[in-house]
């Protein structure tokens, strides 16, 4: 009786043991089974995520292609009003000049204006100024 109680316990102890280790096993399994699981999730929004990522790409690409036919039909424009532009500036300054020359010459002329040999000088300086002035409105008006 006593060996049967001795193999009892030892046999009950295995029994425990097992039932320890199938409880670790089932445990590692799940726990592997969760690993799985959420390795899959991550792989499925891996997936989705690159999806959405070619899509975004796409998207940006077809907004680059939509500026640049943009920008060709602006850069005519651009051209042409800075052509504009210029010709104004250079008329601008033609007309300031011809102004300025314009005012100039009643008062080269005014007998007022010479009044004593310092006002000739300054009279005779103003002049050889506008000659220098139409000289480079001629040339601009050349070029």
């Amino acid at each position: 009786m006593t060996a049967l109680r001795h193999d009892l316990n030892q046999k009950t102890a295995e029994v425990k043991m097992i039932y320890a280790q199938r409880d670790e096993r089932v445990k590692a399994i799940a726990d592997l089974e969760c690993t799985v699981r959420d390795l899959e999730d991550d792989q499925d929004e891996a997936s989705q995520s690159r999806e959405q990522l070619v899509q975004d790409l796409a998207h940006v690409e077809k907004n680059i292609v939509a500026k640049e036919k943009e920008l060709k039909e602006l850069l005519p424009k651009l051209t042409s009003t800075k052509d504009k532009e210029g010709k104004i500036k250079q008329r601008y300054w033609f007309f300031g000049i011809r102004l300025i020359i314009a005012l100039m010459k009643p008062r080269e002329k005014s007998p007022v204006f010479v009044r004593n040999k310092a006002d000739k000088y300054n009279s005779k300086a103003r002049q050889n100024v506008t000659k220098q002035l139409l000289k480079r409105l001629n040339k601009c008006n050349n070029s």
